[in-house]
């Protein structure tokens, strides 16, 4: 929901010079509004027909930075060699990756793991 990317948004304080790993694309929707915003967004999608939808709707836009990889987050991480200001978690896998999260996040750097969060939001 826009609302709710909103409140991530805010929340962060995302800003031009960000780099964002999303983890979760599903149809690409949250990776369009942090990369209207964020230097670049790497997002990863584990279904393969949610990677092409989300690549469809992200060339809709025209928005260029943003790469959108086909992969499981919780093996994924382990071979990142970058690094990130900011990393949303949209996945049932989240506890499995949080052991790498400090291998990948700049120091001061932004987790919302989202089913988590919007549920606390909304009490």
């Amino acid at each position: 929901m826009p609302k709710d990317i909103g409140v991530i948004i805010s929340n962060t304080g995302l800003c031009s010079s960000d780099n964002v790993l999303d983890a979760g694309t599903g149809s690409g929707i949250l990776a369009i509004y942090l990369g209207e915003i964020a230097k670049k967004v790497v997002t990863y999608e584990v279904r393969e027909e949610f990677v092409e939808i989300a690549r469809n709707n992200i060339a809709l836009t025209g928005i260029s930075n943003i790469e959108c990889r086909h992969g499981d987050i919780v093996e994924e991480i382990r071979k990142l060699d970058e690094k990130f200001d900011v990393i949303t978690l949209d996945t049932i896998a989240a506890a499995r990756v949080i052991p790498y999260i400090p291998d990948v996040i700049f120091p001061g750097g932004f987790l919302l793991h989202i089913h988590l969060f919007l549920s606390r939001q909304r009490r």
